[in-house]
């Protein structure tokens, strides 16, 4: 499972959840998801391990590609 916390357009926090890697890949690559690219994240978490991620919500995509899951 992939969480992400980010903060929305009016500064509040919010949370969304991808049942897979795959899930999370799927809903960047067909635009499901409505949370616009320049939204700041704060975490993002893989089967609850950490990984210490921050900047721009359109970068994550790019950030797990350059990440070995295998070990999460």
């Amino acid at each position: 499972m992939i969480v992400i916390d980010y903060i929305d357009g009016v500064n509040r926090p919010q949370q969304v959840t991808f049942d897979s890697y795959d899930t999370f890949v799927l809903s960047q690559q067909s635009c499901w998801h409505d949370i616009p690219d320049h939204f700041q994240a704060t975490k993002v978490t893989i089967n609850s391990h950490d990984l210490h991620y921050t900047g721009l919500y359109g970068n994550i995509y790019h950030f797990l590609l350059k990440q070995d899951l295998t070990q999460y």
